[in-house]
């Protein structure tokens, strides 16, 4: 299996326990996700809202450690952000959800990625 296929795996499985770990019907926006996620021990940086190709879901620039830029979405439900999620796994992004968002990232270094999952596991409760 690939790098990227396993860095894939590893962030779906973070995320299923992220969604299944007792966060019941939280909805996040952007700046609460990150924020969550940096008191956690993440090193997120949430940049500008970017145009959004449909026009109904806000995206978001994000940029963690010196790994590089993605970005985070934030739909208005949980069915959403899951069938979002599963678009970018499927293409071969290195892809998290928590609650209604989705964050993505054409990669990201292991010490960066080990960080976000471990911050993502501590906001699931």
């Amino acid at each position: 299996m690939s790098r990227r296929g396993l860095l894939s795996m590893l962030g779906a499985a973070v995320f299923a326990l992220a969604t299944l770990g007792g966060c019941g019907e939280i909805s996040f926006s952007a700046d609460q996700l990150v924020e969550d996620l940096n008191d956690a021990g993440a090193s997120l940086s949430l940049g500008a809202r970017l145009p959004a190709p449909d026009g109904t879901a806000p995206i978001y620039a994000l940029e963690v450690g010196k790994s590089g830029t993605g970005s985070v979405v934030v739909f208005d439900g949980v069915e959403l952000a899951e069938s979002e999620f599963s678009r970018c796994d499927n293409a071969g992004l290195v892809c998290f959800r928590a609650q209604n968002t989705v964050i993505s990232f054409l990669q990201i270094d292991p010490e960066s990625q080990g960080k976000l999952e471990t911050a993502l596991r501590a906001i699931a409760g």
